[in-house]
């Protein structure tokens, strides 16, 4: 069941301009049953030339999500999101670095799934590269790991791998996303009646006519999530 935290990465990521979906279990069939192998958190996609755009205004996208061989060479952008809310730290164990032939099926699993590539020779050796470095380039696409936490760590998480905090998001929202169409003039936010409970909760804290500094919305987003 995706938890707070799991959901704010996912609709984070939507409001860069990624498709997303939830709670990936990768099927293993055993002795007449079909157990879960493994589960990806977050699984999302964005096309070379998503955008979001009002009357001429491009709405901004995280800079921190960039990423400069997906950007500069027009990439359809595969992330798979490793979200840690607990205490527990570090990546899960499909991307141990031994992780052997029965993780790499995993991945190879999600691929065919994700469906970019067209032969099994393809998927073979994109899922052996993406499970050993967390991160894969196959023509014009780009598959890549990122580690969603409360804080950021180098012990349990590879250098290759880009980290990105709650508190981070929650300043994206509140400085970048909810004060945009105030800054266009196009008024003070968008209409999202039809949006998730805890999403809706969470940009009316954004709000820029709300009452409050920028640091203490952020910390009232980051105290609802543990509800």
């Amino acid at each position: 069941m995706e938890n707070n935290y799991e959901k704010f990465v996912r609709w984070y990521l939507r409001f860069n301009g990624y498709l997303t979906v939830e709670n990936f279990v990768v099927h293993e069939p055993q002795n007449g049953r079909v157990p879960e192998g493994t589960e990806f958190d977050t699984l999302a996609v964005r096309f070379p030339y998503s955008r979001e755009q009002i009357e001429q205004k491009l709405i901004q996208n995280d800079p921190r999500l960039e990423d400069t061989e997906a950007s500069g060479g027009k990439l359809t952008d595969f992330v798979i999101a490793e979200v840690k809310s607990g205490k527990r730290n570090g990546l899960n164990d499909i991307w141990h670095p031994d992780g052997g032939d029965q993780r790499t099926n995993h991945v190879a699993y999600l691929l065919r799934w994700l469906g970019s590539l067209t032969t099994e020779a393809e998927i073979a050796e994109v899922a052996g590269q993406l499970q050993k470095d967390l991160r894969a380039l196959h023509g014009s696409f780009i598959f890549r790991v990122i580690y969603f936490s409360h804080a950021k760590t180098r012990q349990a998480v590879p250098a290759t791998v880009p980290q990105i905090t709650f508190r981070e998001i929650a300043e994206f929202v509140v400085n970048l996303r909810t004060p945009c169409w105030a800054q266009y003039n196009m008024g003070v936010k968008s209409a999202h009646e039809q949006w998730d409970d805890m999403i809706r909760k969470i940009w009316d804290i954004g709000n820029p006519e709300k009452a409050g500094s920028n640091g203490e919305k952020i910390d009232e987003i980051l105290e609802l999530l543990t509800k």
